[in-house]
């Protein structure tokens, strides 16, 4: 048996306990299909968070159903699929490393123009740093690509863009 799949039977047990009712026969089944859609990794974070909505509405003496519980799972999910669309890889920005730029005519400008690109990114957000380093650095047109990644408008694009640009312009005085 998956993690996943005892982590469900486990937390079925545990809402049945709590909220005191009995829940439909496919409600691991449902769970597990919730979790599948926001990735086999978050059936901890799904589920706790379930849990923990479930236990505020008991505290606040709202009665839950077995249709209410199953609109809980759904709305939580559905959130954290917006948190994840709103995030960046932080990972990739935190460990980016100015490497793909190069000046054949004279190394010394190769070392002096990544120190200074590495001492700007240090005051740039994440994003900024992934933009910058999408469009800027690579050379990347293709704006499709990223406003579908990041789940943003295509005038939020270029506001942060622009935004990046004036900081840089900012910050070599």
């Amino acid at each position: 048996m998956h993690s996943a799949e005892k982590y469900t039977s486990f937390l079925a047990e545990e809402l049945r306990k709590v909220l005191e009712i009995d829940l439909p026969n496919n409600f691991e089944r449902i769970f597990l299909r919730h979790v599948s859609l926001i990735g086999m990794n978050n059936y901890a974070e799904l589920g706790s968070l379930v849990m923990l909505e479930c236990l505020e509405k008991k505290a606040q003496e709202k009665d839950i159903d077995c249709d209410e519980l199953l609109r809980i799972v759904d709305r939580i999910r559905h959130r954290i699929v917006r948190q994840a669309h709103r995030e960046i890889p932080v990972d990739m920005a935190k460990n980016f490393e100015v490497r793909g730029i190069r000046s054949d005519i004279n190394p010394e400008r190769t070392v002096l123009l990544r120190d200074i690109l590495s001492k700007f990114l240090k005051h740039l957000s994440p994003l900024q740093v992934f933009l910058f380093n999408y469009f800027f650095i690579e050379g990347n047109k293709d704006k499709k690509q990223i406003l579908d990644s990041l789940n943003i408008s295509q005038a939020t694009l270029y506001r942060r863009l622009e935004d990046i640009r004036e900081a840089f312009r900012d910050f070599m005085g």
